[in-house]
C-alpha cells in the first residue's frame, strides 16, 4: 500500500467517524467518535507531511574544507 493510499485509507476512517456522529444517540459515544475522527485526520496530516518531505532532494552536505584521509 502506497503513502498516499494510506492517507486517503485514514481519510476515509475520519469520515465514517464523523457520520456516525450523527446517528448515535449516546453523547459520549459521540464525543469518542469525534476524538478518534481527529486522531485520525492527525495521521492523514503526518502521512501527507511525509510524503511532501520524501519528495524534496535532500540537502547537500556542506564541504568544510578540511582535507580527506
Amino acid at each position: 500500500m502506497s503513502v498516499a493510499d494510506r492517507a486517503d485509507e485514514y481519510m476515509r476512517y475520519a469520515e465514517h467517524c464523523l457520520k456516525l456522529v450523527k446517528v448515535i444517540p449516546e453523547q459520549e459515544s459521540r464525543m469518542l467518535c469525534r476524538e478518534m475522527a481527529g486522531e485520525w485526520l492527525r495521521l492523514t496530516a503526518g502521512t501527507v507531511e511525509d510524503v511532501a518531505r520524501n519528495a524534496q532532494p535532500p540537502k547537500q552536505r556542506r564541504e568544510t574544507g578540511r582535507a580527506r584521509s
